[in-house]
């Protein structure tokens, strides 16, 4: 009698745990399916309002192009990612943040690239090496503001070599629902960064 209730409490408690288990698996399967507009737009917006300019750069410090026409679309800046063993705001890694949109080769659908290189390696922040993809991206639109006007291309002819004065972010996914993400970021434009100092 014992061992039958033994039994039964166990094949119970697998059971739970099974059930939470795959409940989880789906749950995540279900975002990334239907949810990579807000994942995205979550990443590119903490990436733009941490924006910086490192000290000394001749190269223009953001360019981007293509913020109108997803097939074209490019972007890249330096940010800046907090160290996750310290509090202190005084470290932190740079890194060249990149975005790009490319159509995927099996299915045709739109995928968000993001690739992180660090200004000086090792890094010390997980955030500054991290390699993101978004799958099933519908449409994408990255508008910046120069201060008078929002504009799909910065920096691209060389012409500024400032940050712009704000980003505003649309992804939408590719299913027939389109789910739409949003959101306008502030930068910092007067942002200026000493590349941090290896230790």
């Amino acid at each position: 009698m014992a061992a039958a209730m033994a039994g039964l409490l166990l094949t119970a408690v697998f059971a739970v745990y099974y059930a939470a288990v795959n409940t989880v698996s789906v749950q995540n399967t279900w975002r990334a399916r239907h949810e990579p507009a807000a994942e995205a737009v979550a990443a590119m917006a903490r990436d733009l309002a941490c924006a910086a300019v490192p000290y000394g750069l001749t190269n223009p410090p953001f360019a981007a192009s293509g913020g109108g026409r997803e097939e074209f679309f490019r972007m890249s800046f330096y940010s800046a990612f907090p160290e996750s063993s310290s509090n202190d705001p005084g470290f932190y890694s740079l890194g060249r943040v990149s975005y790009s949109l490319r159509k995927d080769p099996l299915n045709g659908r739109m995928v968000l690239a993001r690739e992180c290189s660090p200004m000086r390696a090792p890094a010390r922040s997980q955030g500054a090496t991290v390699r993101q993809e978004w799958r099933g991206i519908g449409r994408l639109e990255v508008l910046f503001f120069d201060g008078s006007a929002w504009v799909g291309n910065w920096g691209e002819d060389g012409g500024t070599n400032s940050l712009p004065t704000a980003a505003r972010i649309s992804i939408a996914g590719a299913r027939e629902d389109r789910k739409e993400a949003g959101t306008e970021v502030v930068l910092n434009a007067a942002r200026r960064i000493t590349v941090e100092k290896s230790r």
